[in-house]
């Protein structure tokens, strides 16, 4: 018997696309009780590989419903190497502050089911703590922030899971997805922050303009001058978006800062998805309007502020994501003009 809730001996398992591995066995009979069978139990041990290759034989995708310090923050590797060895996927489920599975089948069997609906990728869920618990209200913040995810991130033996991963820390940070994603194909993890800081300096916005002189047609829809935060960078914006994107037009009708960031978005370039660094500077922009109007008591904007936060996580959903930021830019045009 290698789990709580199985007997092997008897063959009582079934093949199944999904198995749920709690920490013991009130965990097990709360999730059946709540209607949900395919949930089994370590009985307060870590997951080993042993466990994995028992699972392979039933499901594909292992959710793990308990604490990701119980799964061993240090086991991270070997959960990669395990999805990769064993064709399965391994993911967290995350529940409401202070309950477990036995808690919550009693209390309220539907957050139950929709934590394990709504599990995420383990790598996904480690990363969201690193960003939960960083500060991004200064540029300090947002740097220590992108450092500890992209530590997190660069763990993962994918190249192409880290460079997906890393550009959801350039949202979350306003740091340019460029150089995050540079950094993810890299695998490295030594001055992450000074390699982001010293090639842009002006962070994902400067990308942006340089990405408009010269790639005018693929990045021009995205962007709004409401986009732009500091006033140098939105007047290069307006300058550039009403000379069609000639650069010669625009440096004739600006001076001074705006003219040297004109200057020198004109002669870089960089080989990165245009919708990728724009939708980094929307999903700023989108939090920076949050939070301007975080105190409020009108219910009306309250609801507004929810729905559009729900948004924002669906930004990062490719199958929708530019559905979602033709909706977010309408709503940060919206705002710039009611807000006045």
């Amino acid at each position: 018997r290698t789990f709580y809730g199985l007997n092997w001996a008897k063959g009582d398992i079934v093949k199944a696309d999904t198995a749920i591995v709690c920490e013991g066995y009130t965990d097990v009979i709360g999730f059946h009780r709540s209607g949900i069978t395919n949930a089994i139990a370590t009985c307060g041990t870590a997951l080993t590989e042993e466990h994995v290759k028992v699972l392979k034989r039933y499901a594909t995708h292992v959710v793990l419903a308990f604490d990701a310090d119980a799964a061993g923050q240090g086991a991270a590797a070997r959960f990669y190497e395990w999805e990769k060895r064993y064709s399965i996927q391994v993911s967290v489920a995350k529940f409401p502050e202070g309950k477990d599975p036995g808690d919550l089948a009693l209390s309220d069997p539907d957050a139950l089911k929709a934590a394990i609906d709504n599990a995420v990728p383990f790598l996904g869920f480690r990363l969201q703590q690193v960003l939960d618990a960083g500060n991004t209200r200064t540029p300090e913040g947002q740097a220590r922030t992108a450092e500890q995810a992209m530590r997190v991130i660069n763990e993962h033996p994918d190249m192409n899971v880290r460079s997906l991963y890393a550009a959801q820390v350039a949202t979350h940070t306003g740091i340019a997805a460029t150089e995050l994603v540079k950094i993810a194909k890299s695998g490295g993890t030594e001055d992450i922050i000074v390699s982001a800081a010293r090639h842009v300096p002006d962070g994902a916005g400067f990308v942006a303009l340089s990405m408009l002189i010269h790639r005018w047609d693929d990045i021009a829809p995205w962007l709004i001058e409401e986009l732009f935060p500091d006033e140098p960078s939105r007047q290069a914006f307006v300058a550039l978006a009403e000379a069609d994107g000639d650069i010669n037009v625009a440096l004739s009708v600006t001076d001074g800062e705006t003219s040297d960031i004109l200057e020198r978005a004109a002669v870089l370039e960089y080989d990165v998805d245009p919708f990728t660094e724009a939708r980094t500077l929307i999903a700023a922009a989108v939090r920076r309007q949050l939070l301007q109007r975080s105190k409020t008591s009108d219910p009306d904007r309250i609801r507004e502020d929810r729905q559009i936060r729900l948004r924002l996580d669906d930004l990062q959903k490719s199958h929708e994501a530019e559905s979602v930021a033709v909706e977010l830019l309408g709503w940060l045009a919206t705002r710039a003009v009611v807000d006045g």
